[in-house]
């Protein structure tokens, strides 16, 4: 009838979720490399000239502090969905509280 007339689909609007926010992608991080400069063996770093050793030391140093990164992105994300967790049985136990009142 002419009280139906909206617009195709208007009325299922509310239930549609919002665009998921793009989300930056993890720091780089090399676990190769990774692997295979701590399998470095101690006869190896005995091989190794003083500037090797260094050089060695400055990439364990670099890849110590792109681990630490990786792990802060984690733990953002981690806390970003407990967050997000929470609010959502926030939410369901408000509509199953408000389920019962409306019935009663």
């Amino acid at each position: 009838g002419p009280s139906s007339s909206k617009e195709p689909g208007k009325e299922r609007d509310h239930r549609r979720r919002p665009p998921k926010r793009r989300s930056t992608p993890p720091p780089a991080f090399d676990l190769p490399q990774i692997n295979l400069l701590c399998g470095t063996t101690q006869a190896a770093l005995r091989n190794m000239t003083d500037e090797e050793l260094q050089a060695h030391r400055q990439e364990l140093e670099r890849l110590t502090k792109a681990a630490g990164e990786v792990l802060a992105y984690w733990i953002k994300r981690r806390d970003a969905a407990m967050a997000e967790k929470e609010m959502f049985e926030s939410v369901v136990g408000d509509l199953v509280k408000h389920a019962r009142r409306v019935r009663k």
